[in-house]
């Protein structure tokens, strides 16, 4: 795929929506088409797009690839429909949780370089996950001022080298705050209140997920 296509790629999913979730349903069809791209309008792609919701992407990738398997059993197109739907799953997960900013809309949202977020995530500042060839950085790490505070980074550095995803499920697991109540380990790691002994608790959980 040239560059000019994949700037015109972009562009037009930025143009469609500012929801990153249909901002990446939009993507993967556009790429999916990007052979027969010159016959589509602007006006056509739109309407296409913009009927879509979190299972657009999952449909539609899904149809092509099975269009494949019945030209040529296709074993690649096998394997694309069950990676949409590894990858649908997560991102509905994901969006059960608060949602997440691409790279992108992070940089927007912080103010700094992309260079700046790769150095934060290097030093297990900031929590990201790759799925599907994308970054996602959950939402729910951030407070309303839109930092990451000191014990959900303590807890980053426990879990620092394991695999993202295991991260994510360790991290909406329940745990209970020092008033009993059990709460999606995030919520808990994001209230400045705790005592230190839950805390404490948490990260000897993310010491153990660690050492699997």
């Amino acid at each position: 795929m040239t560059t000019m296509l994949e700037k015109s790629i972009d562009k037009v999913t930025t143009e469609i929506t500012p929801d990153p979730i249909k901002q990446l349903l939009a993507e993967r069809l556009l790429n999916s088409l990007a052979s027969t791209l010159a016959s589509i309008s602007m006006k056509d792609t739109k309407q296409l797009l913009t009927l879509g919701d979190v299972d657009f992407s999952l449909k539609v990738g899904n149809v092509l690839a099975e269009q494949q398997i019945g030209r040529q059993h296709d074993e690649v197109a096998i394997q694309t429909i069950q990676n949409n739907n590894k990858i649908q799953s997560f991102l509905e997960k994901l969006n059960d949780h608060g949602g997440f900013y691409t790279s992108k809309q992070l940089e927007n949202k912080l103010g700094i370089t992309k260079s700046a977020i790769n150095n934060r995530k290097a030093r297990n500042t900031l929590f990201s996950i790759k799925v599907g060839g994308r970054v996602y950085f959950p939402k729910f790490q951030f407070t309303e001022k839109m930092e990451v505070n000191k014990p959900f980074k303590e807890v980053l550095g426990y879990l620092s080298g394991k695999d993202p995803i295991a991260c994510f499920f360790f991290l909406i697991e329940k745990a209970a705050n020092h008033q009993g109540e059990e709460q999606a380990i995030y919520k808990v790691l994001k209230s400045d209140d705790q005592k230190r002994y839950v805390y404490a608790n948490i990260e000897k959980r993310a010491r153990a997920l660690h050492a699997q």
